[in-house]
């Protein structure tokens, strides 16, 4: 889903969804969106506000089914919501997992391919809160890491120029 507004968007809903973005996409604790993003307000105060925009935010996006929110937490529905951030962890995930097993380099390389689609660069460059700041650098050094992954078993096969491809998209970053 491409978010697109007609009109200018409120900024307080796309704060939410960059917050549980930051977050880790999946089972966001509901009192540490009212702590971020409501700091000064009172509980009371602080969880009216966080219903409103929450109701603004699955307008946003379309669906009042695309967020669940039960017991405290507010999570993605992974059915309807597809995220990069969480489609590059996974892709990190995966590339992990392939590379444990023996014959896994050649899909390794695959999703190499795919981690520059899903990270383009610094999560959220234009926001400085201070809960984006530490989620910027983990996808940063996940995307590295698998790159160095990757390469050190090409080195170790001989596979010097996919090696070197691995240490170019790498320095891209």
């Amino acid at each position: 889903m491409d978010l697109q507004f007609a009109r200018k968007a409120q900024q307080k809903p796309l704060t939410m969804l960059k917050y549980m973005m930051a977050k880790g996409d999946t089972n966001v604790p509901e009192h540490s969106l009212l702590d971020a993003l409501w700091p000064d307000s009172d509980g009371d105060a602080a969880y009216n506000a966080f219903k409103t925009k929450l109701h603004r935010l699955r307008k946003l996006l379309g669906s009042k089914n695309a967020l669940v929110h039960k017991q405290g937490v507010l999570a993605f529905n992974v059915f309807i919501v597809w995220t990069d951030t969480l489609a590059f962890t996974s892709c990190c995930s995966r590339i992990n997992h392939i590379l444990e097993e023996q014959d896994g380099v050649e899909t390794a390389l695959q999703l190499l391919n795919e981690l520059p689609l899903l990270y383009r660069g610094s999560f959220i460059p234009e926001e400085q809160f201070s809960w984006v700041i530490p989620e910027r650098e983990k996808l940063r050094s996940k995307f590295l890491t698998a790159n160095q992954k990757i390469a050190d078993v090409l080195e170790h096969q001989g596979q010097w120029q996919n090696a070197i491809h691995c240490y170019r998209q790498a320095l891209g970053i």
